[in-house]
């Protein structure tokens, strides 16, 4: 008979530790109000841009890639495969913007930038999109201040080309023709 009664209890106590959890834990449905206005959770997302980028070089899967406007050039050497094990990885700002129609060169170590071959200082060439604010000062005329005004410029809108320059404050048509031969976008 005891038996009998535990196995009783032991049903019970689980039913009211059911019961009992399930009334204090579960919230309840809020009644609606005249004078709310429904709230929605999930926002209306704008649609998604793409553009397409050209990845050659020192990655495993050379190639045109699709990606969204806001992805940053590591993403888009994420998808070409990664870096080829012989990669210099010095040669490239990985934290960029990406550009609609942009070509990104991925140099191989024994590589080095070679824009115009017949130009004497091709390899030392300074990139407006990749430079650190002393490489932009080791150019003609560009302090500190015009260098961090190209570096917050770049920010916002990449150069596309060279001429792009002179739409950074501080920058002028004379600094311009000083520095046109020594830098690339």
């Amino acid at each position: 008979m005891l038996k009998k009664y535990g196995w009783v209890m032991l049903i019970g106590g689980l039913l009211f530790s059911y019961i009992f959890t399930r009334w204090f834990f579960t919230e309840e449905p809020k009644e609606a109000s005249l004078f709310e206005t429904p709230s929605f959770t999930s926002q209306k997302e704008s649609p998604k841009t793409y553009i397409y980028v050209d990845i050659k070089g020192a990655v495993m899967v050379p190639g045109v890639y699709r990606m969204e406007s806001d992805d940053r050039i590591f993403e888009a050497i994420e998808r070409a495969g990664g870096f080829h094990p012989d990669a210099n990885l010095s040669s490239l700002n990985q934290a960029g913007f990406l550009n609609d129609g942009m070509r990104i060169d991925v140099l191989f170590m024994d590589e080095t930038l070679n824009v115009n071959p017949r130009s004497p200082q091709a390899s030392s060439l300074v990139s407006l999109n990749q430079a650190t604010q002393s490489e932009l000062e080791s150019l003609s005329g560009i302090g500190p201040q015009t260098a961090l005004s190209i570096i917050a410029y770049r920010e916002e809108t990449p150069f596309k080309t060279i001429e792009d320059l002179l739409n950074v404050s501080g920058i002028g048509e004379v600094t311009y023709q000083t520095i046109k031969d020594q830098i690339v976008p």
